[in-house]
């Protein structure tokens, strides 16, 4: 059988040439994700389009996301691909924004599991968790992230600052980990090495107490605190009263349920 045969063609023999109008219908509130992805998928396919949400906005169950007008056999590919589009990165970008709403500016939100995820769904990922209102990324200017891993191979966390230093321009982000030493030892290493943003990345609440007191200690009130580790949305208000600056939220932004949709012709 011809791999370009579509029995679709056949099974609408009788109404081939006829035009029907098509509304995907969202199922549930949330902010929209994936608009660009779409517009451009309806167009390689030369369906017309009536309607189309902008890209973050914020639709209400039963409203409408999108509005095509094609013959059936365009309508029943559209069905196929139009809600994957959108429901899966919607999902993401309305999990985003609610992180962004109870944070209300007063603690960086990041998302940074996008290594997490498969390479072909990286930009899409990252176009809906910015859509949502908070960042992919620590840190806004140029940085190096030195995990654990790094901090493993040079031998320690100053072997591995004192590595980076030439490079200027950068900021050094070191991982605390508990990797090789105490977290008090390496939050202490990571100050007296030169490191910009701490980023405590164990998941252990008291371990911010520790960094905190270490810093005081050292009388170091210059350094960025960040934390990671099964955060969860309900759990922010805590780590800003904990005074952490950055507070970085995986799973439950990446993890997030799809924003359900529904393909209505009529």
């Amino acid at each position: 059988m011809d791999k370009k045969y579509d029995i679709r063609n056949d099974i609408f023999e009788t109404i081939i040439d006829k035009y029907y109008d098509a509304k995907l219908i969202a199922e549930d509130n949330g902010v929209i994700s994936g608009s660009e992805a779409a517009l451009d998928r309806l167009k390689s396919l030369g369906i017309e389009i009536l309607f189309m949400v902008n890209e973050g906005s914020i639709v209400n169950k039963g409203e409408v996301v999108a509005h095509i007008r094609a013959t059936p056999e365009l309508l029943a590919k559209a069905e196929e691909f139009l809600a994957g589009k959108f429901s899966k990165t919607s999902g993401i970008a309305t999990a985003a924004y609610k992180a962004s709403q109870i944070a209300k500016g007063r603690i960086k939100i990041v998302c940074g599991s996008i290594k997490k995820i498969p390479e072909e769904c990286k930009f899409i990922y990252r176009k809906a968790i910015e859509t949502g209102g908070i960042s992919s990324r620590i840190c806004d200017t140029p940085f190096l992230y030195l995990d654990k891993n790094y901090i493993k191979m040079f031998g320690g966390i100053p072997q591995t600052l004192k590595a980076v230093k030439k490079f200027e321009g950068f900021k050094k982000v070191i991982q605390i980990h508990n990797t090789m030493t105490s977290v008090e030892e390496e939050v202490e290493q990571a100050v007296t090495y030169g490191a910009d943003i701490l980023m405590i990345d164990t998941g252990i609440d008291d371990d911010i107490d520790k960094c905190f007191s270490v810093l005081k200690e050292l009388n170091v009130n210059d350094k960025i605190v960040a934390f990671s580790g099964n955060v969860k949305l309900d759990r922010i208000e805590f780590y800003i009263d904990k005074r952490v600056d950055i507070l970085c939220i995986g799973k439950e932004i990446i993890d997030a349920r799809m924003l359900d949709m529904r393909f209505d012709v009529f």
